[in-house]
């Protein structure tokens, strides 16, 4: 009886932790991505994107991209539509890949904030 009792109570608090590891890992997963792909109200500074010069964030911010977020939404062909002609100084992949490198790194930071 001591056995069964110890070894249920074993297995209950194992099955417990367990499930509230998985309910932590899918909330804190869906808040982030919330966080990720939420328009923010703020502006970031895309120039911190090497490849991105005020004439690049100009014309981003004039198509309705003013985020890491924003830009890391976005295909190359629209960047490339985007840019334009100065598209030839800009590698529109990797600015699309340091974009969603950003966006990442701050969703990460609003959600430890929001913690």
């Amino acid at each position: 009886m001591n056995k069964t009792l110890l070894i249920g109570i074993v297995i209950g608090l194992l099955a417990g932790w367990l499930i509230e590891w998985a309910i932590d890992w899918i909330y804190w997963r869906k808040k982030c991505k919330q966080a990720q792909t939420g328009k923010s109200k703020g502006k970031d500074n895309l120039k911190k994107i090497k490849g991105i010069g005020p004439d690049i964030e100009a014309r981003l911010n004039q198509a309705g991209i003013y985020t890491f977020a924003d830009l890391s939404a976005l295909k190359q062909a629209d960047v490339e539509k985007i840019i334009g002609k100065v598209r030839n100084v800009a590698d529109e992949e990797k600015l699309i890949k340091e974009a969603k490198r950003r966006a990442d790194k701050k969703a990460r930071k609003k959600v430890k904030k929001d913690k």
